[in-house]
């Protein structure tokens, strides 16, 4: 899995969560667990589970009652409603049943940082180092 920040990605400043089918599918497990009670943490991302582009070296995904991105030093909090999780869900399952590459937008409105989940569209893990 990689995890690649950009200032200026189509205009907006995104994160994109960026892996084969296996990562992604790992991903869309986290998801499942959308029952856990607001404020857990969900998935914490680090070195030993992924590479990291663009200034950032941990991702951690929080259970919220409202979307947010945000930045604090290296890291970046993830705070994602049930509404959200659900709707991502779809969009990973859409990505896994299909053989192509393919990324999905997490949210169609403006939110501070976007979140876009990318599958088999970047290089291999072990070309970031």
């Amino acid at each position: 899995m990689q995890i690649i920040y950009m200032d200026s990605y189509h205009g907006q400043k995104s994160v994109i969560i960026a892996g084969d089918r296996k990562a992604i599918q790992m991903l869309r497990n986290v998801f499942s667990l959308q029952d856990a009670p607001i404020g857990s943490l969900l998935m914490k991302i680090g070195h030993d589970e992924a590479k990291f582009k663009g200034g950032i070296s941990e991702l951690n995904v929080y259970t919220a009652t409202y979307d947010d991105v945000i930045s604090k030093d290296s890291k970046l909090e993830w705070f994602i409603s049930d509404e959200s999780i659900r709707f991502c869900l779809g969009l990973v399952d859409g990505l896994l049943s299909s053989s192509d590459s393919g990324h999905q937008y997490v949210y169609s409105r403006p939110i501070n940082i976007q979140i876009v989940i990318s599958k088999d569209e970047y290089p291999p893990e072990n070309s970031l180092r």
